[in-house]
């Protein structure tokens, strides 16, 4: 794999390479860009970058859709040196602004709309000097003459700055170094026996950590292809799968709930290898049915930014088992804590704690938050979970989505799953709202099925089959959808507020 110290020599490596120089590197819509290609755009962002007195060791924001300035801007940044804080172009201009005050960053590309915004408010980011301006719909600018610079970087400086999505409190920049994302992105190779073969089509964003190492650093490294999307489009969906014959793509539990849902059976997969589910946990049974439809293995893994993407994932053949995110990857020890900080037997539920190459140096200017997550050796997850008898571990929830009613331990998740098991539920979300009497109650969102009808009534009937009656959920809110956040995961902070306040019309279930 291209890369061996630093991020910034991946596209150089390749494009050096003979036989992988002129091999497609990139499709977007009707544009297809060669290895060689891709690194003249991105040699070019180098430069523009270097005579903007830009250097080892500045944070430079990227706040791009996904398009393929993002990937050219990306190398380009590694290219100098510089630390990449990816962020989010959806987000307001309070919320940019922030982030990149936080972050210190002395530079932000951005699409022209946003581009003019904060050129106009640069009061709210001191740090900023450069609002590089980038027109996503202009194909990239690949100049066919040598551009020769000095790959900036070693091992163990920051590569990246990646925030948190602050669903437990304000985002949190976790600081990745060019190790930390080389030695992830080779342990997911490896147990996914990633090869130049392989061309996969990416819908997750790439600002996101998933998008960022799984579905571009990663794959370039390997010198395989990526279809990138701007988004994903249920509707355009299969048509692109059966035009570009990707060997697997990733997407989230959600999208797969679409695509089971709107399935007519007609999709050509014959291409596929595997697919991979990441960024939430997703039900056995939609597992289940996603693997029948498709006649292909699905590849559970778990994985948090602090961790750089991946800790634990299935392996594409028979070994995987179901309802399991998988065994931790090669060079790293996933464990299970008790509440004294012991490794747990197998099958007892504690906390999941990572130790190996992947883990984060720290918090970016937050040494109290570093402490309290990366203590004894371990970085501490805050999931819960158990391993069984050969390392296969099996998520329960995060601490805090565990619901407490009347001193009961709910699994938000448990729930979850028999909710889905109902045949007119499309998907559904449960959280705990305060409750006067018994602390906190179970109240469930559930998306209903285009094809069928879901009556109330007989998902009770059938909860009241298969769950104790604590464990009910006291309120069902039948929505059009699932508040998610920007890369796809059910938003439980805004279910929250929803389930604490008049939300909705809701049913309740005694």
């Amino acid at each position: 794999m291209a890369g061996r110290t630093k991020l910034g020599e991946i596209l150089s490596v390749q494009a050096a390479r003979t036989h992988v120089a002129q091999t497609p590197a990139l499709y977007f819509a009707d544009e297809v860009y060669t290895y060689a290609q891709m690194e003249a755009a991105c040699a070019g962002a180098a430069r523009e970058l270097h005579l903007r007195a830009l250097h080892t060791g500045d944070a430079v924001a990227l706040a791009l859709p996904n398009v393929p300035a993002f990937v050219a801007y990306l190398f380009g940044i590694l290219r100098i040196g510089a630390i990449v804080v990816p962020l989010n172009p959806g987000l307001t201009l309070h919320e940019l602004t922030w982030l990149i005050h936080e972050s210190g960053a002395r530079a932000v590309v951005t699409i022209t709309k946003l581009a003019r915004q904060l050129v106009s408010d640069r009061s709210s980011t001191p740090s900023l000097q450069h609002v590089i301006s980038v027109d996503p719909g202009k194909p990239l600018d690949c100049p066919t003459t040598t551009i020769d610079m000095e790959i900036g970087g070693d091992a163990d400086d920051t590569a990246l700055l990646i925030f948190t999505s602050g669903t437990t409190g304000r985002p949190k920049g976790v600081v990745l170094t060019h190790r930390n994302v080389l030695a992830n992105t080779a342990q997911v190779a490896d147990r996914t026996a990633l090869s130049s073969r392989d061309r996969v089509l990416t819908v997750m964003p790439l600002f996101h950590a998933n998008g960022l190492m799984n579905n571009t650093i990663l794959l370039l490294r390997a010198g395989a292809s990526i279809v990138l999307q701007p988004r994903f489009d249920l509707d355009e969906f299969w048509r692109i799968v059966g035009q570009f014959r990707p060997t697997y793509f990733t997407a989230v539990p959600t999208v797969f709930a679409r695509l089971m849902d709107a399935w007519d059976g007609r999709a050509d997969t014959s291409s596929l290898r595997f697919v991979r589910s990441g960024a939430a946990p997703m039900a056995p049974s939609l597992q289940r049915l996603v693997e029948e439809r498709l006649g292909v293995p699905v590849v559970l893994s778990y994985g948090l930014s602090e961790a750089t993407c991946t800790c634990t994932m299935n392996p594409p053949d028979a070994t995987r088992r179901a309802g399991s995110v998988g065994r931790a990857l090669g060079d790293e020890v996933v464990a299970i804590l008790d509440a004294d900080g012991r490794e747990a037997p197998p099958y007892e539920v504690g906390e999941v704690a990572v130790r190996g190459p992947n883990v984060m140096s720290g918090y970016f200017n937050a040494p109290d938050a570093t402490a309290q997550t990366l203590r004894d050796g371990w970085l501490h997850t805050g999931d819960m979970g158990y391993v069984d008898a050969d390392g296969f571990l099996f998520l329960a929830d995060r601490k805090k989505d565990i619901i407490i009613r009347g001193g009961e331990n709910i699994s938000p998740r448990e729930v979850e799953e028999v909710l889905l098991e109902f045949p007119s539920v499309a998907q559904a979300a449960v959280v705990g709202a305060p409750d006067r009497e018994w602390g906190e109650q179970v109240i469930a969102f559930v998306v209903p099925r285009a094809s069928g009808v879901l009556v109330v009534d007989e998902l009770h009937a059938f909860c009241r089959e298969r769950l104790a009656r604590f464990k009910l959920p006291r309120r069902v809110h039948v929505v059009a959808s699932l508040a998610v956040t920007s890369v796809g995961k059910v938003d439980k902070v805004r279910l929250r507020a929803l389930a604490s306040g008049d939300a909705s019309p809701s049913e309740p279930l005694r």
